[in-house]
């Protein structure tokens, strides 16, 4: 998120995130200007699907705005506006790298624009692009000695090099031309913050939310300067705030439920986790992230008095996200009671799902039935395909199961399960070498997913490779470094090997993960050191 740099697009993010009567209204007005275009040349059209795009992203279509801009990108890849539209459609759908590839193209095509350094700057800093995000606030300053958004992001990169007299230094420049500035505000709180003086970075946001209001930048800010302190009661009680201010970005939810799992009081974790279903997501990765707090901490998420809530979700993939996992888990039951209670618009989301439910109640000839329908309507419906693997494998026809489950592997490869069911084949044909390569290759795709890890070190005991099981899970471990679980497995393995550098790796790199209340990255996710960073 930017700072000091609000076009309306972006001060109408909240709007977006749900859509009203009156914006579908406005997309039934505009459909026939995305006909006209089509009578038009190649420059013309591609101006009107440019006019659409902007038209579609007001009224809250981000993914027909997309599609919109992107055709006109391909008539015409030579204008800078475009691009610069495509990034703030790509900052409203949060996918910020795109939406930072996008500012740096219209930044090539338009070396002087403001708008474009501005955005490079800014958001190369969140995604880990320094060198850029550096060069093109140096260039804002050429262009504006006094510009605000340059000087945020050299007060950030300065932060993150530890020069604290600078990052002050620069924080007083923006104070002092605007007494009220966020950023400006934020810089001087984090530095406080970092150089060992929170209590006061504290009191100066306090300060500033009573003369100018709470704001998620501010609120988020304080949330992690009492993450750097350890104090968990604090941050629950901001997560209650920061929630209802953020819109769409459900990053917030997701932290707040793995707080709230990590200091144990798991029955508003479930609530809060219902909740974030119940509302759905644009984004798939934001199921991911709760199946893996699932896989931290919970094998029983949704309750029985909630099976309702989940199965009439606003989207249907969030209904299909919480029945594999409890299918995973081994909770069947309550993942019959959320498809029991699925309204009849998403039946054909879930029959599949029904199907397998039928297979592991022992109905195998009904759930046959069912998934060689689903197959002709659909034929790369993952989990029918993983059900019709296992009842190939369970007549015996091993060609056939391999190939269809090798299917809904390459259909979802982010998807735990077609590994698990492809390496549960290859173990039971004797192949445990064949087993282990894929696990492995599941483990490198899937750093963080405990199914994954569990069937891997279960085959690697059996083989009795403790030393290769070791090394499978302090790369676990180390992949979620926050995760307290991770690293009891990893000393589990250490016993069980007895090896004693792994014990010590155990007390040296694990102590701190009892008292870690952040919600760890995937691997290989730059660091954000922008304004709304962890500290």
């Amino acid at each position: 998120m930017l700072l000091n740099f609000d076009p309306v697009i972006l001060r109408k993010k909240r709007s977006f995130a749900r859509m009203s009567l009156r914006s579908l209204r406005n997309l039934a007005a505009l459909i026939p200007l995305a006909m006209l275009v089509a009578c038009q040349n190649p420059r013309e059209k591609a101006d009107g699907l440019a006019q659409a795009a902007r038209n579609y992203l007001e009224a809250g279509n981000v993914a027909a705005a997309d599609q919109a801009i992107t055709q006109a990108i391909q008539l015409r890849d030579d204008n800078s506006d475009y691009y610069l539209l495509q990034g703030l459609i790509n900052l409203q759908a949060q996918r910020i790298v795109p939406a930072y590839n996008a500012f740096d193209r219209a930044l090539d095509l338009d070396r002087t624009n403001r708008q474009a350094l501005a955005y490079v700057a800014n958001i190369g800093v969140q995604v880990g692009r320094i060198k850029q995000a550096e060069e093109a606030a140096d260039r804002l300053l050429i262009l504006d000695g006094e510009s605000l958004p340059a000087m945020q992001v050299k007060g950030m990169i300065a932060l993150s090099r530890g020069q604290f007299e600078d990052a002050n230094t620069l924080a007083e420049r923006i104070l002092a031309r605007s007494p009220s500035d966020e950023a400006g505000t934020i810089l001087r709180a984090r530095s406080l913050a970092i150089s060992g003086q929170p209590e006061e970075a504290i009191k100066l946001i306090d300060q500033s939310i009573v003369a100018n209001g709470k704001t998620p930048a501010m609120l988020t800010n304080k949330l992690n300067i009492y993450r750097k302190m350890g104090r968990a009661p604090e941050m629950l009680a901001l997560y209650d705030e920061i929630i209802p201010l953020s819109g769409a970005n459900l990053q917030y939810r997701l932290e707040q439920i793995n707080l709230l799992y990590k200091t144990g009081n798991v029955d508003k974790a479930r609530q809060s986790a219902v909740e974030l279903l119940e509302q759905g997501s644009s984004n798939v990765g934001d199921y991911a992230t709760l199946r893996r707090i699932w896989g931290q901490f919970d094998s029983h998420p949704i309750p029985a008095a909630a099976a309702a809530k989940v199965a009439n979700s606003k989207d249907p993939q969030a209904i299909v996200n919480a029945v594999r996992y409890l299918i995973l888990a081994g909770d069947t039951e309550a993942a019959g009671r959320v498809l029991n209670a699925v309204p009849p618009n998403y039946t054909g989301f879930v029959a599949s799902l029904r199907s397998r439910l039928l297979s592991i109640a022992g109905r195998k000839a009904e759930a046959r039935s069912a998934v060689d329908k689903i197959l002709k309507t659909d034929a790369n419906d993952v989990d029918a395909l993983i059900l019709l693997g296992q009842l190939h494998f369970a007549s015996g026809e091993i060609n056939l199961a391999l190939n269809d489950v090798q299917k809904a592997q390459a259909t979802d490869p982010l998807n735990p399960e077609p590994y698990i069911v492809l390496a549960g084949i290859s173990e039971r044909r004797g192949e445990a070498w064949r087993a282990l390569q894929i696990l492995g290759e599941a483990s490198r795709r899937l750093p963080q997913d405990y199914f994954i890890l569990d069937r891997h070190l279960a085959l690697l005991r059996a083989e009795r490779s403790y030393g290769r099981a070791v090394s499978v899970a302090t790369a676990f471990a180390r992949a979620q470094p926050s995760a307290k679980k991770a690293w009891d497995i990893l000393a589990q393995q250490c016993g069980l090997a007895s090896d004693i550098m792994c014990t010590a790796i155990v007390d040296q790199e694990g102590k701190g993960a009892n008292s870690a209340y952040l919600l760890d990255d995937i691997p290989g996710t730059p660091a954000n050191r922008g304004l709304f960073g962890r500290l």
